[in-house]
């Protein structure tokens, strides 16, 4: 980015295929997916009890305070299987 690291976290409506939220910050931390989640639950109206919200293993996604943020908005976490490449394929084919 020419001012150092750039991070890019977004949450992509698999059936719409839309980025739903989005958020940018200079680390890689849980505030980082936190932000991205709140701009997705804000874009859906702030009503997405129920909601799927799929991801990777990371620790950021897999952090207490992840689940927290899940909990408030009353998402529904899911992960696949460490080693499992296509699982999260529908996400990864955003950044290609």
């Amino acid at each position: 980015c020419g001012e150092g690291d750039a991070y890019l976290c977004a949450i992509r409506d698999e059936h719409s295929r839309r980025v739903l939220g989005w958020s940018l910050a200079d680390h890689m931390r849980t505030e980082l997916v936190e932000a991205a989640v709140d701009a997705a639950v804000a874009t859906r109206g702030g009503s997405v009890t129920g909601t799927i919200l799929h991801s990777d293993r990371g620790s950021q996604f897999t952090s207490h305070d992840m689940a927290q943020a899940c909990t408030r908005h009353g998402l529904l976490r899911s992960m696949g299987e460490t080693g499992i490449c296509w699982d999260n394929a529908g996400a990864e084919s955003l950044w290609s």
